[in-house]
């Protein structure tokens, strides 16, 4: 498990799928987003990420696709 903080607007979505994307190509996919952003090393691939905002952000921030 890798552990970054995000370098982007934690509530601007665009910005957090497109750096999502970006880690998955370098072979980081995330897992869990709450103080820091949790990734799993992998095979880097192109991986297009949605991010929906659900229920209580308190709770669970993103519902993670991809």
């Amino acid at each position: 498990m890798v552990l970054r903080l995000l370098p982007v607007n934690f509530y601007d979505n665009a910005q957090v799928e497109a750096y999502f994307s970006h880690m998955a190509k370098q072979g980081l996919f995330i897992k869990k987003v709450m103080d820091f952003a949790c990734f799993e090393r992998g095979a880097g691939e192109s991986t297009k990420y949605h991010i929906e905002p659900i229920g209580n952000l308190a709770e669970k921030p993103f519902d993670i696709k991809h």
